[in-house]
């Protein structure tokens, strides 16, 4: 016996505006945003007709809207009974939904208690706009339906005050600071790794000549600029996340740590390698 196929007999639609509005960002905005997606529901259509973006931490892979800025927009905006769902960009990564603490988790929270929910994510690839939807109905069935398709175009106008509007509700990650216990211990001497989110860039520094040239040969890596400063070297490497941060670090260690053995060089001569520092400014 074959399994009955559902099949959605509703419309989804969406204001114009409102879809420029996510394709601007998507395409122009170098990290992820998110926005709260606000309209009716009738019985055969759904229509999306405002976007509100609250203050967010935003990063190159993930954004994060705090509850309590929820609670007061929900407060404040005497529309929030029009709210319907979530909306949020993937700059050019594609269109799909996260596992885990991502969008699945968003989807559950934000759908729970309401009979129909509405959830796009966006991306700008391969010079095209690609979208995917998902409609989560609770009564009087569970029933999801995926990949809607949507569909505009924008001018340079629109995109220029759209970016500007945005400017107001972006909060850049705090600064994290991950030390060792010999960087407890001896203070933030030595090689130190700062990763920039909004740069997208690892940089060694406090480098001695030696290091920076053993550095600069790491095979697995090419960098981007080396500089001097206060006589010690840096180098900035190209690194979209943390993850991939720590993943360099440890690189960039094992390789330091083969060039004592490789140069002859006794532990002395590079003392400092173990007093490191993996220093996050997301700015």
């Amino acid at each position: 016996m074959e399994d009955a196929k559902v099949t959605y007999k509703f419309k989804l639609t969406i204001k114009e505006e409102v879809l420029k509005k996510m394709e601007v960002i998507t395409s122009e905005y170098h990290n992820e945003l998110a926005g709260l997606l606000f309209g009716t529901i009738s019985k055969d259509e759904i229509n999306i007709n405002d976007i509100i973006f609250p203050p967010q931490v935003v990063g190159a892979g993930s954004v994060d809207i705090d509850e309590k800025d929820i609670l007061k927009i929900r407060k404040d905006n005497p529309n929030w009974k029009n709210f319907i769902g979530l909306w949020h960009s993937h700059r050019s990564m594609g269109t799909f939904w996260s596992g885990g603490e991502g969008d699945e988790s968003h989807i559950k929270f934000l759908s729970n208690g309401k009979d129909i929910s509405v959830f796009i994510v966006s991306s700008f690839k391969d010079n095209k706009y690609e979208h995917k939807t998902k409609v989560e109905i609770k009564t009087p069935l569970e029933i999801t339906f995926d990949d809607i398709p949507l569909v505009t175009n924008c001018s340079k106008d629109y995109k220029d005050k759209i970016l500007s509007e945005i400017k107001n509700i972006i909060r850049m990650p705090k600064k994290e600071v991950f030390k060792s216990k010999d960087n407890i211990e001896f203070g933030a001497e030595g090689i130190q790794y700062v990763f920039n989110a909004s740069k997208e860039e690892l940089s060694v520094q406090n480098l001695t000549y030696t290091e920076m040239n053993e550095v600069k040969l790491i095979p697995t890596y090419d960098y981007k600029t080396c500089w001097l400063d206060k006589g010690k070297w840096n180098i900035n490497f190209p690194c979209i996340s943390m993850l991939i941060a720590k993943k360099m670090r440890k690189e960039i260690e094992d390789w330091m740590d083969s060039s004592i053995i490789r140069n002859n060089q006794s532990d002395k001569d590079y003392s400092n390698i173990n007093q490191k520092g993996l220093y996050w400014y997301g700015y």
